[in-house]
């Protein structure tokens, strides 16, 4: 009784940590967000795989894209340097919402910045430590200039 009891805490300690470990998406207010806004939007897929496109052609490595939760993800873009606290990785997000009142989608872009804290071996990635910075906005500009590209978007 006693090993079950252990068993159910650790599960329940391991799921809670896997949570606290995702990045805080759901929260548009987290991070620094560019945004535009669609009146005449494609379907929904047309947008995630223009989403996917843009992050490809921003030189981002493929990462996921989440149907259900209308996100697309990057994987990490790694940029090492010599010097401690100099190298960098950043990580394109882009989110689709929908006003139902409006009749529009919103579509943001967020890119995800940490740097290396590593002292000593500062050009392994295996041993690089990331600690996070602020969101860089220039890069989530870029992004959605790709993206506004891919839907010919002008003047938005």
């Amino acid at each position: 009784m006693m090993i079950e009891k252990m068993l159910v805490l650790l599960m329940l300690c391991s799921l809670s940590w896997s949570c606290a470990s995702e990045l805080p998406i759901d929260d548009p207010s987290e991070g620094r967000w560019e945004q535009i806004l669609l009146k005449d939007a494609p379907p929904r897929r047309d947008l995630l795989l223009a989403c996917e496109y843009a992050i490809s052609q921003a030189g981002y490595p493929k990462g996921t894209t989440d149907a259900v939760r209308d996100t697309v993800f990057s994987d990490w873009k790694v940029h090492l340097h010599p010097f401690r606290n100099k190298g960098m990785r950043y990580k394109a997000i882009f989110r689709i919402f929908e006003d139902e009142g409006n009749n529009e989608i919103s579509v943001r872009s967020r890119v995800i910045a940490e740097r290396n804290i590593e002292e000593d071996d500062t050009l392994t990635a295996r041993a690089a430590e990331w600690e996070a910075v602020d969101d860089d906005p220039g890069q989530s500009r870029v992004l959605m200039q790709f993206l506004s590209s891919q839907l010919f978007l002008r003047g938005s």
